[in-house]
């Protein structure tokens, strides 16, 4: 039994580093964003764009039965020199307001972003992580993972198994 719980507490940790590796090496920013990022931050002018009240719905649901998650998709156009831009944002909930901060490049307005760009660049430096850790964490996952089920299913079987009489 101490042999099973040893197996099972390092299947856990082998999990739980997985999933930590694979969430850090897939969660950083590709380079084409992060340079779009580092250029906003460099010359970019704040204007508001306009939401328009038609959006789209989709709900998200992990486990079967459940409610569910909202998450809304919604358009919205902001005006430089007389000319209307286009983009698009997803969050999950409806806007307060039905405007937008919009961070633009004068230079070339169609570069834009709906958060502010120094702060984007700023986070993306705190989780600036190395995709490789993820082919480390994928198979630690799922070593860690399908470890420590069969461990479970085997300590299950013994404690359930019928007792042979003496």
């Amino acid at each position: 039994m101490k042999n099973t719980l040893i197996k099972i507490a390092i299947c856990i940790v082998l999990t739980w580093a997985g999933w930590q590796l694979t969430d850090k090496g897939m969660s950083g920013a590709s380079k084409e964003e992060r340079l779009k990022y580092e250029q906003l931050c460099k010359r970019s002018v704040k204007t508001i764009g306009k939401i328009d009240e038609q959006y789209e719905q989709t709900n998200i649901k992990l486990i079967k039965g459940s409610k569910g998650a909202d998450i809304y998709t919604f358009n919205y156009v902001y005006t430089v020199d007389n000319t209307d831009y286009k983009g698009h944002f997803t969050i999950n909930h409806l806007p307060a307001k039905w405007e937008t901060d919009v961070w633009y490049d004068p230079t070339n307005p169609s570069l834009h972003a709906e958060s502010e760009p120094c702060e984007r660049m700023e986070w993306y430096k705190k989780r600036d992580y190395p995709s490789w850790w993820a082919w480390i964490g994928i198979p630690l996952l799922l070593i860690g993972a399908g470890t420590l089920y069969s461990t479970l299913k085997s300590l299950l079987k013994s404690l359930l198994a019928p007792k042979p009489r003496q």
